[in-house]
């Protein structure tokens, strides 16, 4: 697997290893994924999408821009061996190149800025942002959420130190013809007393609650590692557990955990 050449701006590093994996690909305007896309995210702002967690807001955009007849690839987790850098497409690429719509993916990221009123710092260990404007020259504009709602936030990245990976969503083209309607699934079983997650806000240590690991297949709701899960590169679900030891085969209902019965 190709990696990211390493660039530093005022000691802050983007990517590491070999050049191959960055493209520049800018036309100079938007291409219709990142406008749906971009779109979308902007009227999201002040409001919280799916649990709140950064990287929900992304995959909300993902999910209205596959409704909308775009082919969108699920981000994935092994395009580094750091499995903690979420990859959100195959074409990752240098700030010039940004347009709205585009993801970004922050890693052990600080950054503190002085300005006429005085200095203020920032951080972004682990953390997924959608980009709202080209860049500038001088700040990274993003929409984000977590803490709080959507909302606008400023990056800066020839004063920070860490890494900034930026994804390019889609290649110009416009939605895909809509694939014929699947077999409707057999009802899923059916909740008596109402199965919770329990705890309700549990989080492995990455910061991965129920949620995410529903809707990226990370788990079967018999207890058992899903389709989306990299055994290979992540290890075993059991290895990933919150600060208590809990993992979520024990807290999450769509992993055959949680508090409560079901009735099949």
């Amino acid at each position: 697997m190709v990696r990211l050449v390493s660039l530093s701006f005022a000691g802050a590093v983007v990517g590491s290893g070999a050049s191959s994996y960055i493209h520049s690909s800018n036309t100079g305007s938007q291409n219709s994924l990142e406008q749906t896309i971009s779109q979308w995210v902007q009227g999201q702002v002040g409001t919280r999408v799916g649990d709140g967690e950064c990287s929900s807001l992304l995959e909300g955009a993902e999910d209205v821009a596959r409704s909308a007849g775009f082919t969108v690839p699920k981000m994935t987790r092994h395009c580094y061996s750091d499995s903690t850098i979420y990859c959100w497409s195959d074409n990752e690429i240098n700030y010039e190149d940004m347009q709205a719509g585009d993801f970004v993916q922050f890693k052990g990221w600080y950054e503190r800025v002085t300005t006429a009123h005085g200095w203020h710092s920032k951080t972004a260990d682990h953390h997924s942002a959608v980009v709202r404007a080209p860049f500038d020259g001088t700040t990274l504009k993003v929409w984000e959420q977590n803490p709080g709602a959507v909302d606008e936030g400023d990056y800066h990245p020839y004063v920070g130190t860490g890494e900034i990976h930026v994804f390019r969503m889609g290649s110009g083209g416009g939605p895909s013809p809509a694939p014929a309607p699947a077999p409707s699934p057999a009802p899923s079983p059916s909740p008596s007393g109402g199965c919770q997650d329990s705890p309700s806000s549990w989080a492995n240590t990455d910061g991965e609650g129920c949620h995410k690991y529903e809707r990226a297949n990370f788990c079967t709701k018999s207890g058992g590692e899903g389709s989306g899960w990299r055994h290979g590169n992540w290890g075993s679900i059991t290895d990933w557990a919150d600060s208590q030891g809990r993992t979520a085969l024990d807290a999450c209902c769509a992993c055959g955990g949680g508090a409560g019965d079901v009735v099949v």
